[in-house]
């Protein structure tokens, strides 16, 4: 972890994780539901991953909407299938997704692994594991059990505040260019592209969101395993329908994505990240074509590395 030298680490490090995380009871799974009961459940309280917990009330591991899409992929219809034998095919997987045991997925995707904390532990030690691409932590008592929760948005909400105070300020004006972020190009998908074919493009590239483009290559949309809400047993086939049709069926706003700059700060990053209730805004260059994405993982891992010369 970083030192002395980072004026953003320093400052974190004096809040505790009960002070910065939710109070809201945390939301858990029965491991007697179904994927696509779970599917629901977690649209329904507008999470992307939740504890599964034994009849006893034991946490047996964390389920994420990424596991939910490695098993879609997986049970789902290849390229033969769905030419010789579309309906069979799409009613297998729909019964696969609908009669399965959520707790046969748990940590399938190998992304967000349950990583419990203590209400008293500093919150740097919950950066470090947001750091590494996990999204929800749960609190717990010394005890073990599981009192509430710290997601990203959480970290995103006091960083808005903390970034602007000194002796941070000088670095949160900076842009993320300056700084680094949003360098790596992010993985694209045509808006003309089935759903399955982005399901399965974010299952290899073992990523949380794609950035859907238009023919001339501009920005169209945000697809996310998010999105997969709405996602019914009786409606599979919609697996195979154009992402822009798809979105505009079952998540709208996915279609007006949140974007910023090269030129944008890290605290203006960070602000319309935890505003938006988004863990990542699209860089788009002059023609509004992506060119880049920054997460709050990366900010996390920025934090956490950062060494001010």
């Amino acid at each position: 972890m970083a030192s002395g030298h980072n004026p953003i680490f320093k400052a974190l490090h004096h809040f505790k994780v009960e002070e910065v995380g939710s109070n809201a009871n945390i939301v858990t799974i029965e491991e007697t539901k179904t994927i696509e009961e779970t599917v629901n459940l977690l649209a329904q309280h507008r999470i992307t991953s939740a504890p599964v917990v034994s009849k006893e009330g034991a946490v047996l591991g964390y389920v994420d909407m990424l596991d939910i899409v490695q098993h879609i992929v997986k049970v789902s219809p290849d390229e033969w299938c769905i030419s010789h034998d579309l309906l069979r095919s799409l009613e297998i997987a729909g019964r696969a997704i609908a009669l399965e045991s959520v707790s046969d997925i748990i940590n399938a995707s190998g992304r967000d692994p349950y990583v419990p904390v203590y209400e008293n532990d500093p919150i740097t030690e919950a950066v470090a594991h947001f750091a590494r691409g996990i999204h929800r932590i749960s609190i717990v008592d010394r005890q073990g059990a599981v009192k509430h929760s710290l997601s990203q948005t959480d970290l995103a909400k006091l960083l808005t505040e903390e970034l602007k105070k000194s002796p941070s300020k000088h670095i949160s004006e900076k842009s993320v260019k300056e700084l680094g972020l949003g360098a790596a190009a992010p993985l694209l998908v045509g808006e003309s592209q089935t759903v399955l074919e982005a399901l399965k493009k974010l299952n290899e590239n073992s990523v949380s969101a794609l950035a859907i483009v238009h023919h001339h290559g501009k920005l169209a949309g945000n697809f996310s395993a998010t999105d997969l809400v709405g996602l019914y047993r009786n409606q599979l086939p919609d697996l195979l329908v154009p992402l822009g049709e798809y979105l505009n069926k079952y998540s709208e706003k996915s279609l007006t994505p949140i974007t910023i700059r090269a030129e944008t700060s890290l605290l203006e990053a960070v602000q319309v990240m935890f505003e938006s209730h988004i863990h990542r805004v699209w860089v788009i260059d002059d023609e509004f074509k992506p060119v880049g994405v920054v997460s709050l993982t990366d900010v996390a891992r920025f934090i956490e590395t950062y060494v001010y010369e």
